[in-house]
């Protein structure tokens, strides 16, 4: 018991003290109080420009997304565009080659041509000849052969009949 007296005097000069404490702090909360009502203004005035300035911060940064945004856009487009022109650039090397073929096909000297053209025209037609008149000259030399085939096989069954004969007559 003696301990709970101890402890209860002990909690009344523990209260005097706070008391004391709060009498010597008084003047010194009322100068905080008054100096953050002058201050009130300024921390205002910051609070605005601060909530300005987050404001700015989101404009920003909308604005810088959509910068990305278009920039990504772009290099596709860049990239689809390098796309074309390469193969523009191929199909025009193609067609360099096509016309640079073509143009070896077309002829230099349309004279020169024609005149080729006619002479092929005219040995063409002196072969023509020679194989008619090669096949005039065969058909005639078969006929001959033919003739002297007939005379020999009649001289030959003339030439038995008058061994025969002589066989005969003898």
């Amino acid at each position: 018991m003696n301990g709970g007296i101890l402890v209860g005097f002990a909690d009344v000069d523990v209260g005097v003290e706070v008391e004391a404490d709060m009498m010597e702090l008084k003047p010194a909360f009322a100068e905080i109080k008054e100096s953050r009502e002058r201050e009130m203004p300024s921390v205002q005035e910051v609070d605005a420009k601060v909530k300005e300035l987050r404001q700015t911060i989101a404009n920003l940064n909308n604005k810088h997304m959509s910068l990305r945004t278009t920039l990504k856009k772009l290099k596709e487009k860049t990239v689809e565009m390098d796309d074309k022109i390469s193969g523009a650039e191929f199909r025009l090397v193609q067609n360099v080659k096509e016309n640079g073929n073509l143009r070896s096909k077309i002829v230099q000297s349309p004279d020169k041509v024609q005149r080729a053209l006619e002479e092929k025209k005219l040995a063409r037609e002196e072969t023509r000849n020679a194989e008619r008149l090669s096949m005039h000259t065969f058909h005639e030399k078969t006929s001959l052969v033919e003739v002297f085939s007939k005379v020999c096989c009649q001289r030959l069954v003339y030439f038995c009949s008058s061994s025969a004969f002589w066989v005969w007559v003898k």
